[in-house]
């Protein structure tokens, strides 16, 4: 693991700055949200995916 913590509501910056923490929260449920990964050869984002709500398997 290369980073690891906790996010609270004065974490949050962007659109999200000053809102409730649930704001965040239902961003992440409904898909708008985002990860980006930054390093030193890449400082704008190395890689970037969506995050998205877990589906139930029907594992068996």
């Amino acid at each position: 693991m290369l980073a690891e913590g906790n996010i609270t509501q004065a974490n949050l910056t962007g659109p999200l700055a000053g809102q409730p923490f649930s704001s965040l929260i239902d961003n992440m449920t409904n898909g708008s949200t985002y990860v980006n990964v930054h390093t030193i050869q890449n400082p704008a984002g190395e890689i970037r995916g969506q995050i998205q709500v877990a589906q139930p398997s029907n594992v068996t």
